[in-house]
């Protein structure tokens, strides 16, 4: 007779860390996130964003987290480069990653310390004065 063995232990890393397993919302935001529908999506909705006519006539949509300008000219992973911020998060409602409807302008920045839950606006973000001057 043949046993079958069941290895139960959590996996890990090369560096022996345990790696956790993602919960199938995360695995299906991860998809999302790479898809090209997803990417053409973001991008359309940040040139839409850049080229928004301000009251003052000034160009670009404000982020919606602090209020403060974004420079649209910069991408990658600097703090005050264009995000596109869910209203209703990924991980609430995954089906709505796509309706622009639910994307607001944000710095990268804010949107970062949104998503990590932190009650704090990123670095150089002020926020709304409470006052003009």
């Amino acid at each position: 007779m043949i046993e079958e063995w069941i290895d139960d232990t959590p996996e890990s890393d090369d560096t022996g860390r345990r790696v956790q397993e993602k919960s199938p919302v995360a695995v299906q935001i991860q998809r999302i996130r790479a898809s090209s529908t997803y990417k053409k999506t973001v991008e359309r909705f940040r040139v839409r964003c850049g080229s928004h006519r301000n009251g003052d006539g000034s160009r670009g949509m404000p982020c919606a987290i602090c209020g403060g300008k974004i420079n649209y000219s910069i991408s990658g992973s600097h703090p005050d480069a264009f995000s596109a911020d869910h209203i209703v998060p990924m991980a609430q409602r995954p089906d709505l990653a796509l309706d622009v409807n639910n994307l607001q302008a944000s710095h990268l920045g804010c949107n970062s310390a949104k998503r990590d839950g932190d009650d704090v606006l990123a670095p150089g973000c002020l926020g709304v004065p409470s006052e003009v001057w």
